[in-house]
């Protein structure tokens, strides 16, 4: 997660960048510096504007990290769910990043993608009933 916002360094992106790695060892310890090191590593990436594909792995690394973090150990399936959705979205965002797609109506699509993206990943959340 961490590496790929180091490819293109720049002073702001590297700062956030360290404070990130900072974050990620004290995560193992407390789960909101866990979330911090994602989105400091988030903004590094925002200020250092690396390659789609950079991005991408940075964004899978960073649910990889997540989803081992605070799912429950017993939750395979949700777990795999979530990685299975983090690589579907990341191929989208690769894809619709490409610069020789020029297609002009793409833009009015992705809003309605994103939701039904969204829709599928919430879906096996929403059909569980509690079991109190």
């Amino acid at each position: 997660m961490i590496a790929t916002s180091l490819l293109h360094p720049r002073v702001y992106g590297l700062t956030l960048t360290a404070l990130a790695l900072v974050c990620v060892f004290v995560g193992t310890r407390y789960t909101a510096a866990a979330v911090a090191a994602v989105a400091l590593t988030a903004a590094g990436i925002v200020l250092d504007l690396p390659s789609p594909m950079c991005t991408v792995l940075s964004g899978l690394a960073a649910t990889g990290y997540l989803v081992a973090l605070l799912a429950p150990a017993s939750s395979l399936h949700a777990r795999a769910v979530a990685l299975l959705f983090a690589v579907s979205f990341g191929v989208v965002g690769v894809f619709v990043s490409m610069p020789e797609l020029d297609v002009t109506w793409l833009p009015l699509l992705a809003p309605l993608g994103m939701l039904a993206a969204f829709a599928a990943t919430v879906a096996p959340y929403l059909s569980t009933k509690n079991k109190d």
